[in-house]
């Protein structure tokens, strides 16, 4: 048996492993533990869609019979259509995501103005201010009243409290892509910053097909505990990924992340990636070209 293949034999061979690189990317995306995190990314027209959501949303938020049947039909959806494209983007379904907007809303007029907090609930569409007064505590943890009288007695220091938090959470994942960008990304290394062994699994994969990529913030936002970036990943395929040849071909691909960071350590994330751009960017997937008659 020969030690070396020969150039025919490479190239013969050459398809079959471009196969497995396709198959092993896809059981990743669409595997229980990255389907949620992994839906795909077209950043214009997301977020022109939950902007065309939050405008309709907002525009009715005094309507206590406005609802999803009502928001679909806004959106010229039906109410699956929405819900399927909507839920991805907001982690719950269209219905909670509707009274938290409403809660939100009453939690801010509690904060910025002195109306009555029955008035609040039915600028916000509760019509029963019992049943106001339950959501808000279930989603607050504190009733409305007993809100109203904490931020008389935190006032300015509570505010304090939260932008010294966001800026600690901002100032922790700065830390931790100065020590993982464009380095070899271990086990050990990732410890240092992450509590989740799902992302923990998720780098290393990566790590593993693209060694050392880096990884580029376009847009960083902390607010308590959590982050929210925009960015994108480059990087080379000269890994094996396993039992994958690389490619050799260059990647810059954009994607989402939040994180939730808990005593110093990543506690919980989700990302978004254009998965079928990161393919093309392989050679593994034909870009769709509009031909013109």
């Amino acid at each position: 048996m020969p030690l070396h293949e020969s150039a025919e034999e490479k190239a013969a061979t050459a398809p079959a492993f471009h196969d497995k690189l396709k198959k092993r990317l896809r059981a990743h995306f669409s595997s229980p533990e990255n389907s949620e995190r992994t839906k795909p990314l077209t950043s214009d027209a997301t977020d022109k869609f939950l902007s065309q959501v939050n405008s309709i949303i907002q525009s009715r938020l005094d309507d206590e019979r406005f609802d999803m049947f009502a928001l679909s039909r806004d959106m010229l959806l039906s109410r699956s259509q929405l819900y399927r494209r909507l839920k991805p983007l907001i982690r719950q379904s269209p219905g909670q995501y509707l009274k938290f907007v409403r809660l939100q809303k009453a939690k801010e007029l509690l904060e910025q103005t002195d109306m009555p907090i029955g008035e609040a609930a039915f600028r916000t569409g509760f019509v029963s201010q019992s049943h106001f007064t339950r959501a808000f505590q279930q989603q607050f943890g504190v009733n409305p009243s007993d809100y109203r009288r904490s931020l008389s007695q935190t006032g300015h220091l509570q505010k304090s409290a939260e932008m010294n938090l966001s800026e600690a959470t901002k100032q922790f994942y700065l830390s931790y892509l100065a020590a993982i960008s464009g380095k070899k990304k271990t086990k050990e290394l990732l410890c240092r910053y992450i509590a989740d062994e799902k992302l923990i699994g998720h780098i290393l994969f990566f790590e593993s097909i693209f060694p050392e990529y880096s990884l580029h913030v376009d847009e960083l936002v902390a607010e308590g505990d959590r982050i929210f970036v925009r960015a994108h990943l480059t990087g080379q395929h000269t890994g094996e990924g396993g039992v994958i040849p690389p490619t050799n071909r260059p990647v810059d691909t954009p994607f989402a992340l939040g994180y939730r960071v808990e005593n110093n350590k990543i506690v919980s994330f989700w990302a978004i990636a254009d998965q079928m751009e990161f393919l093309q960017q392989l050679g593994l997937a034909k870009e769709q070209v509009n031909v013109e008659e």
